[in-house]
């Protein structure tokens, strides 16, 4: 999986809730991370570890 700037994901477990990549930065000893939206809430925003993000069952790319 390639995390790309418009990837869009699935959070499973708890409530459906789709995120956008907005940006990558890199922070923390230069791991890359992405900055994802809430599609439906655009002021709500996360910020995890790209490495996490392609490991983790949490999300699930779907575009």
């Amino acid at each position: 999986m390639s995390v790309q700037i418009g990837s869009r994901y699935t959070k499973t477990g708890g409530y459906w809730m789709t995120w956008v990549v907005t940006r990558l930065v890199s922070v923390r000893d230069n791991v890359p991370h992405a900055v994802l939206v809430d599609e439906v809430k655009p002021d709500r925003e996360i910020m995890l570890s790209v490495p996490a993000l392609e490991a983790t069952g949490l999300y699930t790319v779907v575009g």
